[in-house]
């Protein structure tokens, strides 16, 4: 830099925040947040995403349902470990997953392991059955043309980043 060269008080500040910034792979003890940016990753508008209706009735926060899907490698779309998380002095502030849907089913859960869902989230035989029900109703094809992935070798991902508001994060497919 010259002596003409000056700094504005915003790079300085910008330039501080990227040399706090650490890029690491997510571990258990992220799951929170991993399933926090499932979640927006997963809403078509704050505060909504698609797992909300089908939880309605169940007396299941949705945030509990997805870390229970976490917990119990049920997500097909894959685990906390598959995720990087960003950290700046410490704490989280964005995530990114790719994946590739199974070629025989693109829906998000794996079915197979609704039943350690259920069991973790404390759920009745009745509960399973409805959430269930409303799972197929939504997604009955398991090859879904809406899920499938736009052209072979091609990925999705997750990314979680600053909003609008100030100070407020949400996650962008």
């Amino acid at each position: 830099m010259t002596a003409f060269e000056m700094t504005t008080p915003a790079e300085t500040e910008l330039n501080a925040f990227k040399r706090n910034l650490r890029v690491r792979q997510a571990a258990r003890d992220d799951l929170p947040f991993v399933a926090w940016c499932n979640y927006e990753s997963s809403s078509p508008a704050p505060g909504f995403c698609y797992w909300d209706p089908l939880l309605g009735g169940l007396n299941t926060p949705t945030m509990a349902f997805i870390e229970a899907m976490f917990r119990a490698d049920a997500l097909a779309y894959g685990e906390v470990e598959d995720f990087f998380v960003v950290e700046s002095d410490g704490q989280l502030i964005a995530g990114a997953s790719g994946f590739a849907p199974d070629a025989a089913d693109y829906r998000p859960l794996r079915l197979n392991r609704l039943p350690h869902i259920a069991e973790q989230l404390g759920w009745s035989a009745e509960q399973q059955a409805q959430f269930l029900d409303r799972y197929q109703g939504v997604w009955a094809d398991p090859r879904d043309p809406s899920l499938a992935p736009r052209h072979r070798g091609s990925s999705s991902a997750w990314r979680c980043g600053p909003s609008i508001a100030a100070g407020a994060w949400r996650a962008y497919c």
